[in-house]
């Protein structure tokens, strides 16, 4: 949600948010302020760049953003020539409890980027799955989204048939977040995923 009145108290020309910012509170905030509203299209790879680009344009900072972006598609394009022709892995990426997303967002397109398959699909539900539906989708890999000193959900495998040779990795949130570090997540969704081919 936006706090509405701190944000007509700054007075800003422009009010910026994310798919998942309320479109309420957003659309009020701006008028509110007298500002102008964007929503960030954070939901691949290629709308992070476009994002950045239009962000560039609102911003008069046209050229910083066309480096920018110029920039971040270059190491993305190094990072995927690096795992072309590797083995697709089966992945369930966990966001915690083992609630998962779509593969067709942000987390889900590294994950194809990096020679990945997510195992969950396109309409994943909002619902928590069971440890043994996982392994039923025929992961390998459970990328949990979490910082490294909260729970994991790697025990929870244990019961399940053939669970023991599920492998979880952890990577930080603040990287599959829409920005700059778009190269650095991929990165470390490829080692995550080819640890003995990306180092």
């Amino acid at each position: 949600r936006v706090n509405v009145d701190a944000v007509v108290r700054l007075k800003p020309d422009l009010v910026v948010g994310t798919p998942s910012t309320d479109p309420l509170d957003l659309a009020l905030a701006a008028r509110e302020s007298g500002g102008i509203s964007y929503v960030q299209p954070a939901e691949s790879v290629t709308e992070v760049e476009r994002g950045a680009l239009e962000l560039g344009f609102l911003l008069d900072r046209a050229p910083e953003a066309r480096r920018l972006v110029a920039g971040i598609r270059r190491e993305v394009a190094e990072i995927e020539a690096r795992v072309a022709g590797l083995r697709i892995v089966p992945v369930f990426v966990d966001t915690g409890f083992l609630i998962t997303v779509s593969d067709r967002s942000l987390p889900g397109d590294l994950v194809r980027r990096a020679n990945g398959r997510s195992v969950a699909g396109p309409n994943p539900g909002p619902e928590p799955f069971e440890p043994c539906d996982v392994m039923r989708l025929e992961a390998r890999i459970v990328l949990a989204v979490a910082n490294r000193n909260e729970r994991t959900p790697a025990k929870e495998f244990a019961s399940c048939p053939d669970g023991r040779r599920l492998r979880t990795e952890v990577i930080s949130p603040d990287l599959v977040r829409a920005g700059p570090r778009i190269p650095e997540a991929l990165e470390a969704v490829a080692r995550a995923l080819h640890p003995n081919a990306v180092r």
